[in-house]
């Protein structure tokens, strides 16, 4: 039983820590591709249009 549980457990933490790279590499993906709009744009500009898709 107990190794059964153990294994349970590493699968977990091994399928916690693809989700937290994918989702890494999502965010750096997406802040590589707003750069561009970052330069071009204002802050405010930008948190604004943030707000309306969040809405």
């Amino acid at each position: 039983l107990m190794g059964s549980v153990t294994v349970v457990v590493v699968v977990v933490m091994l399928i916690m820590v693809a989700v937290v790279v994918v989702v890494a590499a999502a965010a750096v993906i997406l802040l590589k591709c707003l750069v561009p709009f970052v330069e071009s744009f204002s802050v405010i500009e930008v948190l604004f249009g943030m707000r309306i898709l969040v809405s």
